[in-house]
């Protein structure tokens, strides 16, 4: 091992994905009903209020809305992402571009394949959620707290 792959060190670990809550509803058999669906998205960073000995770890936030417009299926779902670092975790670490774009880019996957195997698994087709681009939307949180 060189002396350059000894310099890389681990800065960010997803320790695990938890679904703390989640609210399905549907008022049909058709299989087919999870198309054209409306999605809405709330995330946050915040300290790891689980373990708070730990100040190396900390927690992103998803609240995902997925909704029919006729109200024929919705479903609401929390899941938290659970990540340790090298760094301490302190107000400004939590609102690096590190803690606000880069992990919730590592967990959301995890989220939208569970999200998909969930409807699958419920007789549905599987509900595949787009892309979110997360600088796009910590770039907008900031301009909104300007």
């Amino acid at each position: 091992m060189n002396t350059e792959s000894q310099e890389i060190q681990m800065k960010i670990k997803l320790e695990s994905v938890q679904v703390l809550n989640l609210n399905f509803k549907s008022l049909s058999i058709d299989s087919s009903i999870t198309q054209e669906m409306s999605v809405s998205m709330q995330l946050s960073v915040t300290q790891n209020k689980y373990d708070d000995t730990n100040k190396r770890s900390f927690i992103v936030s998803f609240l995902i809305d997925l909704k029919r417009q006729d109200d024929s299926l919705s479903i609401s779902i929390e899941a938290i992402a659970i990540f340790s670092t090298t760094e301490i975790v302190d107000e400004q670490f939590l609102g690096s571009s590190f803690a606000t774009v880069n992990a919730p880019a590592i967990a959301f996957p995890f989220v939208r394949a569970y999200i998909a195997n969930f409807t699958l698994n419920s007789g549905f087709n599987p509900i595949m959620l787009p892309s979110f681009n997360f600088q796009a939307m910590q770039r907008a949180k900031s301009e909104l707290k300007e």
